[in-house]
């Protein structure tokens, strides 16, 4: 959680902008640009690390902010794309360098802001550490529906705007065998398959189907 001036400060600044699905907020390797902040709608988060992809990633919902790299003079690390009608909060690269000269620890609130990717890079390489197959794919679609943790406030259903193959790559898992763990899971009431969507209905169920029996 940052200061409420540095909230303030940056809210005071943020122009708000509408996405139409399939419409890209920034690329992978662009070098300019400020940040966003989803209110309303989803974002499809992709990379391409090495000579693989693009693929996607993770799935971003209302409270994420992306795309602080280009203030510390980095390249964008991931392609950000709406997924349905979004709307966003938008702080130019100029107003952020203004925040974070007049606004104390402004660059280090700013700094914060790739601990995000950071926590998610660690939170997806926990994921595929686990062995079990049906087990791993759930904790992707938890840390999809930012609902894995107990104190987080949800409202059902969580909709996920991804695919099952989306799924499948994430969970690195055959189509077949992620199709076969989502059906399953759909036939049980805890989600729901849907035309590019995956809803989860019952996210307290989700997270007791993740334990080990």
């Amino acid at each position: 959680m940052t200061p409420q001036t540095f909230q303030d400060e940056v809210l005071k600044r943020c122009r708000p902008e509408t996405f139409r699905q399939g419409e890209t907020l920034f690329h992978l390797d662009d070098e300019h640009g400020g940040i966003y902040g989803l209110i309303e709608g989803g974002l499809s988060i992709s990379a391409a690390p090495r000579d693989r992809g693009p693929y996607l990633v993770h799935f971003g919902r209302p409270g994420l902010w992306v795309g602080a790299a280009p203030l510390f003079k980095h390249k964008r690390r991931v392609t950000v794309t709406a997924t349905r009608l979004s709307v966003l909060l938008h702080l130019p690269l100029s107003d952020m360098h203004a925040v974070a000269a007049e606004v104390p620890d402004g660059w280090r609130m700013f700094g914060m802001f790739p601990m995000f990717l950071y926590d998610l890079a660690m939170g997806a390489l926990d994921d595929l550490m686990i062995r079990d197959p049906a087990a791993r794919c759930i904790a992707v679609l938890l840390r999809l529906g930012d609902c894995r943790d107990l104190n987080q406030r949800e409202v059902h259903p969580i909709e996920l705007d991804i695919r099952q193959e989306d799924v499948a790559t994430m969970s690195n898992l055959s189509r077949n065998a992620a199709a076969t763990i989502l059906r399953n899971l759909e036939a049980r009431g805890v989600i729901s398959l849907e035309y590019r969507m995956i809803k989860i209905i019952d996210a307290e169920a989700l997270r007791t189907a993740a334990k080990p029996s």
